[in-house]
């Protein structure tokens, strides 16, 4: 086993399957506790020890004022200098910023923090393209509206055909385990739900991150405003028909994954959503399922 403390990421090497297992996202929180993707450095290192190749591991924040997001496109030298003055001075609306975010990596200071974040930014594409596959984990945050989901699955360079085919083959292998599961998992989304509810009546939402999701939760309940009791009751008679499975592209289809551009045409990248309810509590499984849809899907092992 190898390891590299590169700037921006980490990555560790070893004998096995030719596949790099990346977690872009697992990097620094900054502004909000849930802006990096958690316990997804968990998932991609237990599928490294299982199968070998590359894990790269993200150390840096993506926000991209004090970091850099790896799974964005990178910015040119003028907008990525502009929108950092236009950020420091709030000189835009949060419309205009989300689209930002939404394509580019970073933002930069000057002209010397521009070529050093785009420096980091190439190197961890460069070492990520030393394989023949690709694997990307990110966190799914778990609401009401995709609570049926443990992991929503996507890719590039592999027909939709064989993806929904993978998926549905493990859904097959892992039925029992998800079903004797299912209390756990209904359990933890109603948690969820329920605290985004006090982040919402109590106005501790000052960055307003939960408020989209609120809104979704309280369209896929079919009701309009409630009582703190009314939502937690009315999620709660919802979720009793709720069957977990693995799904394919129900809620992600990788339309902001403009980081992978940069890998060499013709490899094929799998793009996994991972629940925070298996991220946090059955990392392992969500491993074992990885692993099983790399093997279907990318390279055979050895």
């Amino acid at each position: 086993m190898e390891v590299e403390f590169r700037p921006g990421f980490t990555i560790y090497r070893k004998k096995g399957r030719g596949i790099s297992w990346i977690a872009p996202h697992s990097g620094h929180s900054f502004w909000i506790p849930d802006s990096r993707d958690e316990e997804t450095d968990t998932v991609a290192s237990l599928c490294w020890m299982k199968e070998g190749g590359n894990l790269l591991l993200a150390d840096t924040p993506r926000s991209r004022d004090f970091g850099i997001d790896f799974n964005r496109a990178a910015p040119g030298k003028k907008d990525a200098l502009s929108y950092h003055m236009k950020y420091e001075t709030r000189e835009m609306s949060n419309v205009f910023w989300s689209k930002y975010m939404d394509k580019y990596a970073w933002t930069a200071s000057d002209e010397r923090d521009h070529n050093m974040r785009l420096g980091i930014y190439r190197d961890f594409w460069n070492s990520a393209d030393e394989k023949d596959s690709i694997v990307i984990i990110h966190r799914m945050m778990s609401r009401l509206s995709n609570s049926y989901s443990v992991m929503d699955v996507t890719g590039f360079g592999i027909s939709a055909s064989e993806m929904e085919k993978a998926v549905k083959s493990v859904n097959r292998k892992f039925r029992k385990v998800f079903d004797k599961r299912r209390n756990d998992f209904i359990d933890f989304i109603l948690l969820l739900a329920h605290e985004r509810f006090h982040y919402i009546h109590d106005k501790l939402d000052i960055e307003h991150v939960f408020n989209e999701f609120y809104d979704q939760d309280l369209k896929f309940l079919g009701i309009d405003e409630c009582t703190e009791n009314g939502f937690v009751e009315t999620a709660r008679l919802k979720m009793k028909k709720m069957k977990p499975e693995v799904t394919f592209r129900k809620f992600f289809i990788g339309k902001l994954s403009h980081g992978i551009k940069n890998i060499s045409r013709g490899k094929k990248v799998l793009q996994i959503e991972v629940s925070s309810f298996l991220c946090n509590w059955y990392p392992d499984i969500a491993s074992i399922i990885i692993t099983k849809l790399s093997e279907e899907l990318l390279v055979k092992k050895k």
